[in-house]
């Protein structure tokens, strides 16, 4: 695409780039899909000749390829483009997709703020451009949203598989196998709690990573994980064979109201392509489409459908696993590059201690009620994850014995189906 067919939009995100990164073309080609970093020298000397007509007789602003570099604080003394000439919408627009590229903002947090950029809803209001709390207000408003339309979802998912209904599952199958073992108690997750633990982990969170809950119970810290986060894979391990039953259920809830073959999405102008899609405790008991309501003030715009990728994934995994003739016990998948044709929510019966979960880089535990022998052999596996991978475990953290190997990032008290509990936050040395 030549210089000469930028679009308004375009032209004003590139304003709005050279705050930044002033006479870094190559940065600043970086905000766009098709544009080169001599097309974004060229159209920028363009902006700045018109500039300087405008401003004659007024000293002229520099050229563009000697503007130095621009810190993140806004526009400096000889900048080419003064502040002044941004418009709001542009520059929330640059700091969101900024924010996304730096993994502060979920894709669908991304989606929300453009949005609400694009309609210049009320909600952004309150939030002033020239504070030094701008990005924290932004990321917190974006969260506030995708948190509440996540938890409507999650509880339309579970409307058939309640707390009562999983604890009954999990002890009818447990008296009839003649287990005892208190690591198998049920108990399950707070959505709202689970929610904030992954907004606090954003930025460590790999978005094209692998989440792995040990002892997912029916699948409710996989189908938040798939509801709050970008991540790629998603898989959990349970060993009662009942609640993997429920939560393979709940998938194909899932499935079929989130991760629907094609969605109806605005043709706006101002939107990006990729950003129109609307897209007591155990091993065995821990423990989630979405409903997108009407926006306001869309009424006669045009619509298209978006055919979604991650479908036609999981359908090319579908029609593997029925070639293989069983669904594979193993989540050995080597690098992240190596997963296009793994379903990206899937749930396993068997052992975790005996699965590969070492390429994991979000491992998630309800521990509560693990035995100390259990977490001990969990210990021991955690050490095969790479460096970098998160463990995340309630109420009892990783043995003693793997603190040379992990770092304690945090800890913090969180209300669960069972009462309070607090969240370990370990990273992988």
């Amino acid at each position: 695409m030549s210089s000469g067919s930028w679009s308004a939009n375009e032209t004003e995100l590139l304003r709005v780039g050279a705050l930044k990164y002033g006479s870094d073309f190559e940065a600043l080609a970086g905000l766009f899909a098709d544009k080169s970093p001599s097309e974004c020298q060229r159209k920028l000397e363009e902006i700045t000749a018109r500039k300087q007509q405008q401003q004659s007789p007024v000293a002229a602003a520099p050229a563009a390829s000697t503007v130095s570099g621009v810190s993140s604080g806004g526009a400096p003394p000889g900048s080419i483009i003064p502040a002044a000439g941004i418009s709001g919408m542009a520059k929330l627009l640059f700091v969101t997709a900024k924010l996304h590229s730096r993994n502060l903002l979920s894709q669908e947090e991304k989606r929300i703020l453009k949005q609400l950029a694009i309609r210049s809803d009320p909600a952004l209001n309150s939030i002033d451009m020239n504070s030094e709390q701008f990005l924290t207000q932004l990321i917190d408003l974006a969260s506030a949203r995708a948190i509440t339309a996540a938890s409507h979802t999650y509880n339309f998912l579970y409307q058939q598989c309640s707390t009562n209904h999983g604890k009954t599952l999990s002890k009818q199958e447990r008296k009839s196998k003649g287990i005892t073992d208190n690591s198998f108690v049920y108990g399950e997750i707070d959505f709202h709690s689970f929610a904030q633990i992954i907004k606090h982990l954003r930025p460590l969170i790999k978005p094209d990573g692998v989440f792995v809950d040990l002892g997912s119970g029916t699948g409710r810290p996989c189908i938040a994980m798939a509801l709050l986060s970008d991540m790629q894979r998603i898989v959990g391990i349970e060993y009662l064979s009942d609640l993997v039953t429920a939560s393979r259920q709940v998938l194909e809830q899932y499935e079929t109201f989130v991760e629907s073959d094609a969605v109806e999405v605005e043709d706006d102008d101002n939107a990006d392509d990729d950003d129109e899609q609307q897209q007591e405790q155990p091993p065995a008991g821990k423990d989630s489409t979405k409903q997108t309501p009407s926006t306001p003030g869309t009424a006669g715009k045009k619509k298209k459908i978006v055919h979604s990728p991650l479908t036609k994934l999981e359908r090319a995994a579908e029609a593997q696993r029925k070639g293989q003739g069983q669904r594979s016990n193993s989540i050995d998948a080597g690098a992240p590059g190596n997963l296009p044709l793994a379903k990206r929510i899937e749930f396993l019966q068997g052992d975790f201690l005996e699965i590969d979960w070492s390429h994991a880089d979000f491992v998630f535990l309800n521990s509560t009620c693990y035995s100390p022998a259990l977490m001990t052999a969990i210990s021991a596996k955690a050490e095969l994850l790479r460096p970098g991978a998160l463990v995340v475990s309630l109420t009892k953290p990783l043995l003693p014995s793997s603190t040379d190997k992990f770092e304690l990032l945090s800890k913090q008290k969180y209300q669960m189906s069972w009462g309070s509990a607090t969240a370990y936050v370990q990273k992988r040395r």
